[in-house]
């Protein structure tokens, strides 16, 4: 099956939230791949509890990095902590900032309608929509 340029991308619903909200523009990553391309869509899923698509945003910019030196960049617009920060990054070296735009939000459609309608199975980080599922970012918003 074919991949689409358009990825989801699965958040923790805290961070999902001011993601859609506009005032968390940066999400952080542990690894990403070389291969998205910039203006991509990406479809936020929000985990647990949630279990739901709620939105999309743009990818504006992808930087690869020394943590402190993404810290020193984006901690404002990462809206985290910095024992947050380097927590989440605890034995890496390097980590990825996915600086975001343009959030969309949709009317929410929940891993069950997901699963029925597309079979949908939420990435445990991120991952390429399928070519069924990418009626996902064109419906109703």
């Amino acid at each position: 099956m074919a991949e689409s340029k358009h990825i989801v991308i699965s958040v923790k619903p805290k961070w999902a939230k001011l993601i859609m909200s506009g005032e968390k523009k940066v999400e952080l990553r542990k690894s990403f791949s070389k291969s998205v391309s910039l203006g991509s869509t990406a479809i936020i899923y929000a985990s647990a509890p949630i279990s739901a698509i709620i939105g999309t945003i743009k990818l504006k910019k992808i930087d690869v990095n020394k943590l402190e030196s993404l810290w020193n960049e984006y901690a404002i617009w990462t809206m985290a902590t910095r024992d947050e920060f380097f927590d989440y990054f605890k034995g890496k070296e390097t980590g990825v900032a996915l600086i975001v735009e343009q959030p969309i939000k949709q009317h929410e459609k929940s891993l069950k309608e997901l699963r029925k309608n597309y079979n949908f199975t939420p990435p445990v980080s991120w991952r390429y929509l399928k070519e069924t599922e990418t009626e996902l970012i064109h419906k109703e918003k």
